[in-house]
């Protein structure tokens, strides 16, 4: 996942659009909703440029259940 900060998109990296899925939250633990763009296999483009200055939280999770969690900075 980066860059961390960011401005108006993140990219990731190593993950399937059909065993994961990916869910965004403020800092208060709200739902955000984003736009999602796959630009090839195993890589996105997360667009955030709605979103306002601050501290928000990603979280990747698979069909096995396993999940990351990362704080990410908006600028």
């Amino acid at each position: 996942i980066h860059p961390n900060p960011f401005d108006s998109s993140l990219s990731i990296l190593g993950i399937s659009e059909d065993n994961a899925t990916i869910t965004m939250y403020d800092a208060q633990g709200r739902k955000l909703k984003f736009s999602l763009e796959s630009v090839n296999n195993g890589y996105f483009i997360v667009g955030l440029d709605t979103l306002t200055t601050g501290i928000y939280f990603i979280k990747i999770k698979n069909t096995a259940g396993e999940q990351i969690v990362k704080r990410i900075i908006k600028e």
